[in-house]
C-alpha cells in the first residue's frame, strides 16, 4: 500500500477529509504497487481487508484493467466484511512493476473505532477520527426526600417527590 485516501461525501461532493461522524458515506482509495517478480504461482492475488468502522454495505465485483491500455488484467471483489481480493490472469506481467488503484464505497461506523474513535488503514500512515454520538440526556427528573421522626423517637416518616416537566 503506497497510500490510502479517505472521502466523505458532502452534498454530493467527495473531499478528502480525516474527520467523520457516525454514519458518514465514505469513499477510500487505496494505491498499491506490486513491486517485480512478487508473484511466483497463479493465481497472482493481492488482498487488503478494510478496517473495521468501514461498513461495506453490498459485496462487489468487476474487471480490473490497465489504466492506460484499458486491457483486462483480471478482476476484483470486494466483500460484506471489506476484505478486497483482486485476481490478475495468467497473462499479468509479473516481471514488472505494477502500480493500481481500488476505490470501495461504505459508510463510516464508530463501533469500528477505538476508545479515541480512530480508524487506522493497514499498511499506511492513514488515520481518520469518528466523532462518536453522544447520548443526550433528555430527562429532567427532580427527586426530593423529606423525613419527620414520630414524637415516641421510634418511627421515621419519610415523604419522596418525584416530578419531571418533560415526562
Amino acid at each position: 500500500v503506497s497510500k490510502v485516501s479517505v472521502k466523505k461525501n458532502v452534498n454530493g461532493d467527495w473531499q478528502e477529509t480525516t474527520q467523520f461522524k457516525d454514519g458518514d458515506e465514505v469513499q477510500v482509495g487505496i494505491n498499491y504497487t506490486i513491486p517485480p517478480n512478487s508473484f511466483t504461482t497463479s493465481p497472482y492475488q493481492v488482498k487488503y481487508q478494510l478496517p473495521s468502522g468501514i461498513t461495506i454495505t453490498k459485496t462487489e465485483s468487476g474487471i480490473v484493467k490497465d489504466p492506460d491500455t484499458k486491457e483486462e488484467l483480471g478482476t476484483y471483489q470486494i466483500s460484506m466484511d471489506g476484505l478486497i481480493t483482486i485476481t490478475y490472469n495468467d497473462q499479468f506481467n509479473t516481471i514488472e512493476e505494477y502500480q493500481g488503484t481500488v476505490q470501495v464505497t461504505g459508510s463510516i461506523s464508530s463501533n469500528g473505532s477505538g476508545e479515541n474513535g480512530e480508524i487506522h488503514f493497514p499498511g499506511s500512515n492513514t488515520t481518520i477520527t469518528v466523532e462518536k454520538e453522544h447520548e443526550q440526556n433528555d430527562t429532567d427528573i427532580f427527586v426530593k426526600k423529606e423525613a419527620q421522626v414520630a414524637s415516641d423517637k421510634k418511627s421515621i416518616s419519610y415523604k419522596v417527590i418525584v416530578s419531571t416537566t418533560k415526562g
